[in-house]
């Protein structure tokens, strides 16, 4: 089976989330990874510099932003969270990159708001109890960052997240509230 086929099974994937269960959706995320197997370096690289014709990229990007635009109840974020989770090893390859920091494109921008932490949870994040802090880190949020660091490996990702007028000082307060180290 091609490349775009197996990226094309992410898009699809990314449409119908809502209808299938977080289990189903894990475990199709899993074998998807498992196919390019990333722990091996040279699979990794193979996968990194692939060429294909999948758009699957500008469709998890479209329906990434769209949820980005709702209220953030814990529906939305359970939604964010997947897509993000589907965004990000498709991001891994470079024409998928290249295809989502084109200026048409909203990835950074979408990312940098999404990682947005409101100043309830700054507030909440920076109360320490028993040395630990009271509320972890939503995992839609930990998706959105590692997305935004897939992005800011192209100079186009780099210059519109440095462009951002909050995106940069947003994600080193971001880093140094949350101090979790999976990010």
């Amino acid at each position: 089976m091609s490349l775009t086929k197996k990226i094309d099974w992410m898009d699809w994937l990314a449409r119908n989330a809502e209808f299938l269960s977080p289990e189903a959706i894990s475990k199709s995320l899993t074998a998807f990874k498992e196919l390019y197997n990333f722990e091996d370096v040279a699979l990794r690289n193979a996968f990194i510099k692939a060429k294909h014709m999948s758009n699957a990229v500008i469709t998890v990007g479209s329906l990434t932003t769209q949820a980005s635009h709702l209220t953030r109840t814990d529906d939305v974020k359970a939604r964010l969270a997947i897509l993000l989770s589907i965004y990000e090893p498709l991001l891994i390859n470079d024409l998928n990159l290249e295809k989502a920091v084109q200026p048409n494109q909203q990835a950074v921008e979408t990312l940098i708001e999404i990682a947005r932490l409101p100043d309830t949870f700054k507030r909440a994040l920076s109360e320490v109890e028993n040395g630990e802090a009271r509320l972890k880190v939503p995992v839609y949020l930990k998706y959105a960052v590692r997305c935004l660091t897939s992005c800011i490996r192209s100079s186009q990702g780099l210059k519109k997240l440095v462009g951002s007028p909050v995106g940069f000082t947003q994600i080193l307060e971001f880093m140094e509230l949350t101090k979790d180290e999976e990010i």
